[in-house]
């Protein structure tokens, strides 16, 4: 987890909405986006999620 990442996922898993494994990956980030297409219907899962997300990073968590 990069100090970016921890208070989005900490606050994902706080809500139930994500588990956190302990697996290290080689990968540093500044900063994280979300790229969706347009002309595409998400699925309810997906919907779910990016509500998560988005009341995580709003601070409404």
């Amino acid at each position: 987890m990069t100090s970016g990442s921890g208070p989005l996922l900490r606050g994902l898993r706080r809500a139930g909405e994500l588990a956190i494994l302990p697996v290290a990956l080689p990968c540093n980030m500044d900063s994280y986006g979300l790229i969706m297409r347009s002309d595409h219907v998400l699925t309810p899962g997906a919907n779910r999620l990016l509500g998560a997300i988005r009341r995580v990073a709003s601070g409404r968590h």
